[in-house]
């Protein structure tokens, strides 16, 4: 049993069960397995990435519209 989840693009992970009788899953990351703490890690951080860059993305619109403003035509 094979489940995929993507963090963000060309960041995902595989959930393959060890047995299909209960088991604990193993998650796969490029091939190397990790614990699914791990992930949840990841991806917390990958939220505050996200995060910073629409801040910095509304700070330079703001920006540009004051000088914009600036240089209207009165």
């Amino acid at each position: 049993m094979r489940e995929s989840y993507s963090l963000k693009e060309n960041f995902s992970i595989e959930k393959v069960k060890k047995n299909s009788w209960g088991g604990s899953s193993v998650y796969f990351f490029e091939g190397i397995s990790y614990p699914l703490e791990y992930f949840l890690a990841v991806k917390e951080s990958m939220a505050s990435v996200k995060k910073k860059r629409r801040a910095k993305i509304a700070r330079h619109k703001r920006k540009k519209r004051r000088r914009r403003d600036r240089h209207k035509k009165k």
